[in-house]
Parts: C-alpha cells; structure tokens; sequence
C-alpha cells in the first residue's frame, strides 16, 4: 500500500471535517449577521415615536436609567459636543486622530441628565475639569448607589494623551447639576484595556472602585486589524480593576468585546454581568463572585441575529434590552458619511427569567437558551441610524402621579422604548410600546408584524 492511497482519503475526510463542521457554519453565521438576508423592517405603529431633544443630544453613545423614587426617573446620557469628536470613541480611528486633530479642537463631550416625568433636560456642570476635546471624549460608562444616595460614575476617556476611567459623584436631586471629579484610573500600558469601550460597575459595600471594561480589539491598525474584524478573530479581553488586584485580565476569547451590563446586588453578593460580543453576535453572561477578586464565571452564550453593541437592563432587572447594528457594512459606511448613507438599527429584548440556571430553579447544571425578541427593526434608518443603545421605561404615570401596582406576570407592560445612535441628534422616544411580560415572550401581532413600506414614515421634528 503506497503513501498515497493512505495520505488521500485522510486529506479528504480532514478536508470533508473542515469543510462541515467549520467553514459551512462559520459563512452561514456571518451570512446571518451580515444582514444579507434581511428585507423587512419591523417598526411601531406609525406616529408613535419622535426623536426628542435634538438641540441637545448629539451622538450620544451610551445612557442608563435610574428610578430615584417614584415620580422622579432620570436618563443619563454622554454625548458629542461636535461630531468631529466622534473619532476618538473608534479604535481605528484614533491612532490617526491623535497625530491629525482638527483646527480648531473640537468642544469637550457632554453628560446629560434627562428627567422623566417633566422633559427637563440639563447639561450636567464638571467642574475643574478639563475641557475641550481632547481632555472629554467619552465612551461606555456605568454607575453605583452608595447607601446615602450618592451615584458614583465610571466613564471611558479617550484623551489624547492616552485612555483613562474617570470617577465622578452626583447626588440626583433636581436642582443639583454638578458633577464632581473624584479619581483618574488610567489604562495600563501592558495592553490591559488597550481599546477600552464600556464599564461594569460593581456596587461593594464598602465602597472600593470595583469595575470591569471591555477592550473590544487587540490591533490598532493595518493588515492584522482588517483580519480580527472580517474573519472575527476571537482576540478581545474583559479588564478588571480593584485595589486589591490592580488591572488584570479576567477572561480573553472575545470576538469583539463591546457593551457591558450587569445587576446591582445591595448586599455584596455575585453579580451577573452581561457582555456583547460585537464581531461573534453573541451576549455572553458572566458572573462575578466577591470571594474570588477578579474572577469570573461563564454562565451562558446567547447567539443573536445582529451585531450588538450595548445591553441594558431594564429599571427592575428583569429584561435585557441590546441595540445594535442589523446591516453592519451599511453602518461602517454610514459613520463616515453620515449625511449622505443611512444606516439601520434594531433592538432586541431577552427575558433573564429564561437565562442561565434561573429557568430550571437555579441548579448550575442546566442552561438553556432563551427566546431573542426582536422589539425594533429599522434597516433603512427612517426613525435612527446606527443604534448603540436602548432602555425600557414601564409603567409610566401621569406626571405628579403614583406608579402602579408591579406588573402581574404574563400580562402586557406599556412603556416607552428609547433608542440612541451613534451619529444622529436627539434621543429616539417610542411611546406606548407594549410587550408580553410572560416567561415565554411572545410577538404581539398589532406591534411587531406592523411591517412598514418604504414612505410610511415622514422625518419626525424633535421635541
């Protein structure tokens, strides 16, 4: 028997392995996430949503919401001052940016805290803090409650002079507007963070700066950047930094490690934190555990049908609400040339009863994987383009009024969805936006099947 009747039906079998359990799946999955399969948007009904506040937020990146008391619900936003900013907040970009900054230097970014129930919206004040564009190019940001009340912020800086967290403090009350700078953690220069994009705050009862960020690439530039982003190279990392550990690696395999969300437990106990994996479309859910500082576990990966950039949570904790990029091409052109290419968005909606072990009563052995509802599909950026974030607000009362009763499982919650781009003015609103509150999501007919022709939607004026 010769080398090669014995060398060419182990190449074949190999290549037929290869070909099957590898390359099929893995162009069938970017086919998928690519977008090329989609035709059809999935809008609300026509009329109930309006871009609000367009004179003030422009690009904002993130935002996050938080229940005060009842009546009184902020959004807190970070946002452009002048979009030629935008560059510093995209790792490609900022190597260049750094050695060509526009002349004159753009304006500082901007933080916003938007009440509820009243529409007021107030530019929050830093002061002694830096301004301009290059000490205020803000990113992915989270944030704590001490026990008195006292938020406590992390915000990514992209400065000029190299990427930081900054610590700020803000008591939310209505009539106070300052933000107060508490501490500068810069990013290691091991490559620990090196493309910082969101935060994970843990909330520790003692008060120490716990947090997590993502670095969603390894290369800044050049041959080997275009093939972690096309073949979706799994070479991003989730940092931790406390002062007991300092900055570490706490888990690497990442393809595109973007948007970070996770619970705020009130007596120091593990906390789930939720991570979008932005080149495998995938939300991954850890768990950080306080006996082991800077360790985490892997409770589950959920796949998705678009590229997502932000998850977060609903105001009770019991909803993960993930915007993100449904044509992902369109929306790399569309950020270069946001006047002239339109870009699609889309939000979709995971119920956290159904992830990890919570399903089957908590035992660690089983998982299982979820219902993803898509809530908001917008492939040609009629209402937003490039969506990076969205929030659910229930069981809005008349202002002044007292909230309801929490809501009986199964039944329908009304609230408005909010959606922010990365390019675009103002803050989408949707109003009246109904979903099943049920273990088992399902897609309700006169909201999600409302399929929208080309026209049916006119530019909305902002509030």
């Amino acid at each position: 028997m010769g080398i090669k009747s014995v060398l060419l039906p182990a190449i074949v079998i190999f290549l037929g392995y290869l070909l099957q359990g590898h390359v099929i799946p893995y162009a069938r999955r970017s086919y998928q996430l690519m977008g090329f399969s989609r035709t059809r948007s999935q809008l609300p009904p026509v009329g109930s949503c309006a871009v609000a506040h367009q004179d003030k937020f422009l690009g904002c990146e993130d935002m996050h919401i938080y229940k005060k008391e009842k009546g009184t619900t902020y959004i807190f936003a970070v946002c452009l001052a002048e979009y030629e900013n935008r560059w510093r907040s995209m790792s490609e970009l900022r190597a260049i940016d750094k050695e060509n900054r526009p002349v004159p230097t753009p304006a500082g970014d901007k933080i916003w805290r938007w009440r509820l129930e009243t529409d007021e919206v107030v530019e929050l004040e830093l002061p002694g803090f830096a301004e301009g564009g290059d000490e205020r190019a803000w990113h992915g940001f989270d944030f704590v409650e001490s026990a008195a009340g006292i938020l406590s912020f992390y915000i990514i800086n992209h400065k000029v002079s190299g990427d930081t967290i900054e610590k700020f403090t803000h008591k939310p009350d209505p009539e106070n507007y300052t933000f107060t700078h508490n501490a500068t953690f810069p990013l290691p220069e091991n490559g620990i963070g090196k493309h910082p994009n969101d935060v994970y705050a843990y909330p520790d009862p003692t008060g120490k700066d716990i947090f997590y960020v993502t670095s969603e690439h390894k290369y800044d530039l050049g041959i080997m950047r275009k093939i972690e982003d096309y073949t979706r190279r799994p070479w991003a990392h989730l940092a931790y930094y406390s002062s007991e550990t300092d900055w570490k690696v706490v888990k690497s395999g990442f393809a595109g490690a973007n948007g970070l969300a996770g619970r705020k437990p009130t007596n120091g106990g593990p906390a789930r934190i939720y991570l979008s994996e932005l080149l495998g479309g995938n939300i991954i859910i850890l768990e950080h555990r306080p006996e082991a500082a800077g360790e985490v576990r892997e409770i589950q990966t959920i796949p998705l049908g678009f590229l997502p950039d932000n998850p977060a949570l609903s105001p009770g904790e019991k909803d993960l609400y993930i915007a993100g990029h449904p044509k992902p091409l369109q929306s790399y052109e569309h950020f270069y040339k946001p006047e002239s290419i339109s870009s699609g968005s889309a939000v979709a909606r995971i119920a956290l009863s159904q992830t990890g072990s919570d399903f089957f009563g908590g035992k660690d052995e089983y998982t299982s994987t979820p219902v993803v509802e898509e809530i908001f599909v917008d492939l040609e950026g009629k209402l937003i383009n490039g969506s990076s974030t969205s929030m659910f607000w229930d069981k809005l009362p008349p202002v002044g009024a007292t909230e309801d009763e929490d809501v009986e499982e199964g039944e329908a919650v009304v609230g408005d969805l909010f959606i922010t781009g990365l390019t675009g003015r103002g803050i989408l609103r949707c109003r009246e936006f109904k979903y099943d509150a049920s273990d088992e999501p399902t897609v309700k007919e006169e909201q999600h099947e409302d399929v929208v022709e080309e026209n049916d939607y006119e530019e909305e004026e902002g509030e």
